[in-house]
């Protein structure tokens, strides 16, 4: 049997996306959406790269300028778009094409209203929807909540700079909400003015703080600082669990280092970082074996993203960037 899967939006994110998915082994029909060529051109790069080293490569493989071309069938549709047209484009796909199952990119939309609105519809439709914040299924992570005690309290502390407090802050709530299985109840920020985006002037980033907890009296702590100096985004994560779990976990470019406090004296462990490109085949395999994955579930994610889009409205709303209720990041 040959699987369609979709990606819609071939840019960065999308792009890996495709690039991950032509290493799954079962055969596919892939299409590949953007009314941009320079964007659509990637990915077809990275297929015919790919195609030259895998010569007997059984995917089927169209590239798109328009959900148009999709067949009204698909099993599988990724949506890699930017937040401000997600709604939209997540929208029409369900009201035109029978989806059996949706990820969604982060952030996954700008507006409160537009969660409930998708919400209802992947109900009445009977799709399944997951969102991309996959730290979770992510090793060194994703068996951290078998070494804590629930009995205790869990303090989360991410700090760094230029990681994109805006933008990957939902990435540390959902992961906080795996590891304590419960979601921050509220949260409160101190953040600076609303900052351009380089790539994409029309989004804008944060810096500051957003700190929260949850039922549990767990606590979860970000904080992310500007470097005019430093390209790169460098943070850490710092995981403690009472006396019975503490470790740190500091990102540089390609790599992880673990610490356990416990031990100052250790060495530490060195990983390799996880990319999208080598983690889609395996999300998306799972799906098709299983029907499940280890994303968070929509549902689940639209709790954290309004808590924290509603947050952002709160802090900037007079900004006119912020107008209509609608928050410009993605």
């Amino acid at each position: 049997m040959t699987h369609s899967i979709a990606v819609i939006g071939s840019g960065r994110i999308g792009t890996r996306h495709f690039q991950a998915l032509l290493k799954v082994q079962t055969p596919l029909n892939l299409y590949v959406v953007d009314p941009d060529l320079k964007s659509l051109g990637s990915s077809r790069n990275i297929y015919m790269a790919e195609r030259d080293s895998r010569p007997h490569d059984t995917h089927r493989v169209r590239f798109l300028e328009s959900i148009e071309g999709l067949p009204k069938e698909i099993e599988i549709c990724i949506v890699a778009t930017t937040a401000d047209i997600r709604f939209s484009i997540s929208e029409s796909l369900l009201g035109s094409r029978s989806i059996h199952y949706m990820i969604l990119e982060k952030v996954v939309f700008q507006r409160k209203r537009d969660f409930s609105i998708f919400n209802r519809s992947l109900k009445t439709l009977s799709v399944s929807a997951w969102v991309n914040c996959p730290m979770r299924v992510i090793p060194p992570y994703a068996k951290i909540p078998m070494e804590l005690d629930p009995r205790k309290q869990v303090t989360m502390t991410v700090t760094g700079t230029n990681w994109g407090l805006a933008c990957n802050s939902i990435h540390f709530m959902d992961f906080f909400r795996f590891l304590t299985g419960k979601g921050l109840l509220q949260i409160e920020s101190s953040l600076t003015a609303p900052v351009p985006t380089v790539e994409r002037g029309h989004f804008f980033e944060f810096y500051g703080e957003v700190t929260g907890f949850n039922d549990k009296h767990d606590t979860l702590e970000m904080y992310c600082t500007k470097d005019l100096q430093e390209t790169s985004k460098t943070f850490e994560i710092d995981i403690q669990n009472g006396n019975s779990f503490h470790k740190t976990f500091i990102f540089r470019p390609g790599q992880i280092e673990i610490r356990n406090r416990f031990y100052p004296t250790a060495t530490p462990i060195v990983c390799a970082e996880t990319y999208q490109s080598n983690l889609t085949n395996i999300i998306v395999d799972e799906l098709l074996k299983t029907g499940n994955c280890g994303l968070p579930r929509f549902e689940t994610s639209a709790l954290d993203h309004t808590l924290l889009v509603n947050n952002f409205l709160d802090s900037h709303g007079n900004h006119a960037a912020f107008k209509n209720q609608t928050c410009p990041i993605t």
